[in-house]
């Protein structure tokens, strides 16, 4: 999705600060680590899934989109254009 859907919203994206979690790390001790920091903060373990979290409070999930949207779709757009303004909120 990233390489498909980001693109088209630059404008948006230049908004946040991106940051990748891979559960996937060949460290197995990180792989786990970051695991369950995805669970923490997801309460889910599905992929993928995209969060945005308070920027002065990291630890606080203000929106999750779980799943793909299609190249043609909206959801993700609408979902992020959703998130930011719920960021610029105190």
């Amino acid at each position: 999705m990233e390489v498909s859907i980001f693109p088209k919203h630059e404008e948006l994206l230049k908004k946040v600060i991106e940051v990748r979690l891979h559960t996937d790390h060949k460290d197995e001790e990180k792989g786990t680590a970051f695991t369950e920091m995805q669970k923490r903060m997801t309460g889910k373990l599905a992929l993928p899934i995209y969060v945005l979290v308070h920027p002065d409070q990291p630890e606080t999930v203000l929106a999750r989109f779980e799943g793909a949207d299609p190249p043609s779709g909206t959801k993700f757009a609408k979902w992020l254009a959703d998130a930011v303004e719920k960021a610029k909120q105190p």
